[in-house]
């Protein structure tokens, strides 16, 4: 896994109960190829009453010039990277630690990035640490409860924007005028992994805040690379003004001003995350600066995002975990309280809407994988705590949360946040800090959060006529077998002649820890059966909700009576559910799609669905019946498309970017766009050009990969060049996939991990299996190898991008079975296995779900 380091949770308690008032005096300057580094670190030691007196730094460098404790030297180790601090020099009380360095930058979204631009040339740097990459940038306990103060210094060209933590205090120029030392205020104490540093020739717009509470004034700066400068201008008032609605907002129901000095928003070119919520200076994926005007589901999303780092500035910044095992305290709650803060915002309505569709479907396709855990688990070591990054600690956690609110209402909801921030402001806290001042119900956390899995909650009409009653049923898969209360409500619904429906009543409803329950007074004596049974009316509780025979039958055929959005959405993604748990076949779902999804006229609701057609299509649907499929949908799609009159409005932007999408298992259908591209419809943006041309690579259609190289001369951004990459690597050719995957083997050969993805990204396709089948035994023999010896994003990468997607051959899947059972604890390998048990939860799903399809 490279040689970056891990921390066990032991280790980092062993250094919280003997190392207190931690600073870090820094400076580090800028050259071409490499950093210099200078750093003193002052701490005081308290010997451990039982562990042996021995203490050590975090550090990754590759030249180290010197290193000391209390002038003593300090022994420095790649493997382990960590710096040994002499026990002979260690004092009680106040110790020094001086360290000299110099190292490259990186290349992978993580530590000191460095990215140049194509179009400029111009370089750009940002650092990114969260869990554990802080001592990839300077010597530290890198563990958020070791607080500390940094004082920073950095040394960076002349003209240059240097942004850190804190406000710039002064800018000393250097005697020939080429280069300046800027000096930051220090910041409080904060966590290692909070602490930022943004270098380049950013563009800057400002503005600023006055805080309601303090009639402070906060400086606002929203940073860009140069070339991204007319995407931003577009949608800086909208930007600037989502920021001071949400500071409004946060202060008011936390009681709680805006605890630091300023605040900086910076869009960074390959950023691996969607953003990082770095204490004054949050960074964001450039993604979000949409090179076309972004549609209402892009905005929104965008918001919540920009909402979610700011609700950090309090939960996780202000208050930090003690350990990454409270890692769910800081996402799961900045993820819900974003949706709730949106009331602020332009995008207060179809909120739920939102989070329905994203977050919480992130959590409950996540729940139902063999590697889900409890929301608060165990954390062994920091390799383990990159694997919590994922639905379980953002989407599931946040859905858990809403449920808890529903339960003690939200004003309980708002004074016990209040009470946690006066209580623990400066501090770091465990999960029963934070339930305490919520005061949740006895045994809530217990069930909630500190077991896995998801129940499945399902209605059925049981008895005679005339004296049917309806039964609220509740299970766990075997591998979680845990029931739980779930406080939600039951919606009846009655159909008229002419088929406009209306709810008879909804019941408030708390289903025990049962297998299943008589939902008394669901309809009275004599009234008839519901056309429709709706258990989770509103979207309060987790879990997954099926449709019995008789509702699955009204939904499939009156999608689009039900009024409400939000119940709409509810429908799609429980027969989207049901699709994965092999009840419903995907051709049914897909014919759905075209009969009632293109007839949606919600564009929130309508984007939230699509995102999961092309993964139904391209893998649970069986290989003779895609291309079939592919052209329904593409057909369904192009309808809309061509009905355009004028300008296109979201709607046919958002169909018209699935037409694309659904053309690729299709040969024809990229046949035809190919074609169109030379005609120049207004509606065929560059990125769509791009994604054409790459299908039409893929399927070696006569003049592809010439257009390809040509859009290439005309579109050098950082975006057009991956493009290329992903193109030339679609080519149906052995030869050229053999060149590939060759470079795939040696990361040195990209000037960027995100290079090597886009690459990569061309190298499956589903009609291409004569000619990548050769690779996948290769695969399984390298990529051990290549999770052991290489970063942990680039082995991520090349397991997403390479491994087999599509299996049919049960040999595939016993290969990836002994792989499996061939892995020992190490920490590459905990990556690896993560991945594989992954991988092969979804092959078995996907042959499943392909069982029950019939021609």
């Amino acid at each position: 896994m490279g040689k970056l380091g891990n921390l066990t949770c032991a280790e980092a308690e062993i250094r919280r109960g003997c190392v207190s008032g931690v600073t870090y005096r820094l400076h580090v300057s800028m050259s071409d190829k490499t950093y210099a580094g200078d750093c003193t670190i002052t701490f005081n030691f308290t010997p451990p009453a039982t562990a042996p007196r021995e203490l050590f730094l975090d550090f990754v460098t590759a030249n180290l010039k010197s290193a000391t404790l209390n002038t003593v030297e300090a022994r420095y180790s790649s493997e382990t990277a960590r710096l040994y601090l002499p026990t002979e020099a260690l004092v009680t009380g106040q110790n020094t630690v001086l360290v000299r360095y110099e190292n490259e930058y990186d290349h992978d979204g993580e530590g000191l990035h460095e990215f140049t631009d194509p179009q400029s040339a111009l370089r750009y740097y940002y650092t990114n640490f969260e869990p554990f990459d802080a001592h990839r940038l300077l010597p530290c306990f890198d563990q958020p409860s070791i607080r500390a103060a940094l004082s920073f210094r950095v040394t960076a060209p002349s003209g240059w924007m240097v942004v850190a933590n804190s406000k710039e205090v002064s800018r000393e120029p250097s005697a020939d005028g080429t280069s300046a030392t800027i000096t930051f205020a220090d910041t409080p104490a904060i966590s290692t992994y909070l602490y930022a540093l943004i270098v380049g020739p950013y563009y800057s717009v400002s503005s600023e805040y006055v805080s309601k509470m303090t009639g402070t004034t906060i400086p606002l700066r929203i940073l860009c690379r140069q070339s991204m400068q007319q995407y931003l201008l577009r949608d800086v008032e909208e930007l600037l003004r989502i920021t001071k609605q949400g500071l409004a907002w946060y202060e008011d129901f936390f009681d709680m001003p805006f605890p630091f000095s300023k605040y900086d928003q910076i869009f960074c070119p390959e950023f691996n995350q969607g953003a990082m919520e770095n204490v004054g200076a949050v960074t964001f994926t450039e993604v979000y600066l949409y090179p076309n005007p972004p549609t209402e589901a892009q905005r929104a999303r965008r918001c919540e995002t920009v909402l979610h780092e700011m609700a950090h500035m309090w939960f996780g910044n202000l208050v930090s975990p003690i350990w990454w095992d409270g890692l769910w305290l800081n996402e799961s709650f900045a993820t819900y309280i974003s949706f709730v803060s949106k009331e602020a915002t332009e995008f207060a309505e179809f909120s739920w809407l939102d989070f329905n569709g994203g977050k919480k479907l992130w959590g409950f396709k996540q729940d139902q994988l063999s590697t889900t855990h409890p929301i608060q688990g165990t954390v062994v070591d920091t390799a383990s705590a990159f694997l919590n990054f994922d639905g379980i600690t953002y989407g599931k956690g946040a859905s858990v949360l809403k449920q808890l609110v529903f339960v003690i209402g939200m004003e309980a909801f708002r004074t016990g946040m209040r009470k946690y921030f006066r209580k623990h402001q400066w501090s770091n806290t465990s999960a029963e800090d934070f339930l305490a001042s919520l005061e949740s119900p006895p045994d809530w956390a217990e069930k909630w959060l500190k077991t896995a899995g998801l129940n499945t909650i399902e209605p059925e009409i049981r008895g005679t006529p005339g004296s049917q009653k309806l039964i609220i049923k509740q299970s766990a898969p075997p591998s979680h077998p845990t029931l739980r209360s779930h406080a939600l409500q039951v919606a009846i619904y009655d159909q008229a002649a002419d088929g406009t429906l209306s709810i008879r009543r909804i019941l408030p409803t708390v289903v025990p820890a049962l297998p299943e329950i008589v939902l008394e007074g669901a309809w009275l004596q004599g009234e008839p059966i519901p056309a429709f049974v709706h258990v989770n009316h509103g979207d309060h509780a987790y879990g997954k909700f099926c449709l019995n025979q008789e509702s699955l039958a009204f939904v499939l055929a009156h999608m689009n009576k039900l009024t409400n959005p939000l119940t709409r959405q509810q429908m799609w993604l429980d027969l989207y559910g049901m699709v994965r748990d092999a009840k419903l076949p995907a051709t049914h779902f897909l014919s759905a799609v075209v009969e009632h999804l293109t007839k949606e006229r919600n564009m929130r609701l309508l984007s939230a669905v699509l995102l999961n057609v092309g993964g139904i299509l391209s893998t649970f649907v069986p290989d003779a019946m895609i291309p079939t499929y592919a052209q329904k949908l593409y057909s369904a799609a192009m309808s809309i498309v061509n009905s355009a009159t004028g300008d296109f409005t979201g709607l046919e932007t958002t169909w018209s970017r699935y037409a694309v999408a659904w053309s690729y298992k299709n040969k024809s259908a990229v046949e035809e766009l190919f074609g169109l591209m030379s005609t120049n419809p207004k509606w065929i943006t560059q990125d769509l050009r791009w994604n054409i041309l790459q299908a039409s690579c893929s399927w070696n259609i006569p003049g592809a990969i010439e257009a390809a190289e040509s859009d290439g001369q005309r579109d050098s951004s950082a975006a057009g060049v991956r493009a290329l990459m992903s193109c030339r690597s679609s080519v149906w050719s052995i030869d050229v996939k053999r060149k590939m995957w060759d470079l795939y083997l040696k990361p040195s050969a990209w000037k960027s991990l995100h290079e090597a993805s886009a690459s990569m990204n061309g190298f499956n396709w589903f009609h291409q299996r004569d000619v990548t089948a050769p690779f996948i035994a290769e695969f399984f023999t390298c990529v051990r190898t290549i999770y052991a010896d290489h970063t942990r994003e680039y082995a991520n990468a090349f397991f997403s991008e390479l491994s087999p997607w599509r299996v049919e051959d049960d040999s595939v899947l016993g290969r990836g079975k002994v792989l499996l059972a061939s892995l020992t604890d190490s920490p590459s390998d905990a990556l690896l296995r993560t991945q594989l048990n992954e991988w092969i939860d979804r092959v078995e799903m996907a042959k499943k779900c392909r069982a029950i399809v019939s021609e």
